[in-house]
């Protein structure tokens, strides 16, 4: 069988996105409600500078947001060997002769893959539409090496 990859992502941070979008609006209302009367100095240029901040703090949390998204997220490699976890600075590999059982939490969104009684390798979901095709090709890989040594 040829070599399967997932990407497995995090849930993305909606309640950060939500934030930085809120005051990058806010931060740009605020820069054109300053520049847009014709009053004393002081006023317009307070507004314009604080307008300035929230917009550039707006911008940085939606670009922090996303940077941690992308590096939060693994990608688990099976083949007819084994299996390898990687994502940012970690690497977990076991083969299919290491392993002795492979389980499923009951909200179906974590998956431990057991190397006798000490080793542990957990993979766990934060969305639910890849998780049946990596149980399904787990077990296909998993009898399948249990065939060759057997035969």
């Amino acid at each position: 069988m040829a070599p399967t990859s997932y990407i497995i992502q995090s849930r993305p941070p909606v309640r950060a996105f939500a934030i930085a979008a809120a005051a990058a609006l806010l931060g740009a209302f605020m820069i054109v409600f300053a520049g847009s009367k014709d009053w004393a100095l002081v006023l317009p240029l307070f507004l314009g500078v604080l307008g300035v901040i929230l917009l550039l703090a707006g911008v940085a949390l939606a670009g922090l947001a996303y940077w941690t998204m992308r590096a939060t997220s693994v990608t688990l490699t099976l083949d007819d060997d084994g299996y390898r976890l990687t994502g940012r600075g970690s690497d977990h590999r076991g083969t299919w002769l290491e392993v002795n059982q492979v389980t499923q939490s009951e909200s179906g969104l974590h998956i431990t893959i057991y190397h006798g009684p000490e080793r542990r390798t957990h993979v766990v979901f934060s969305q639910t539409d890849q998780i049946d095709a990596v149980v399904d090709d787990l077990r296909t890989r998993l009898k399948a090496s249990r065939r060759r040594v057997e035969g």
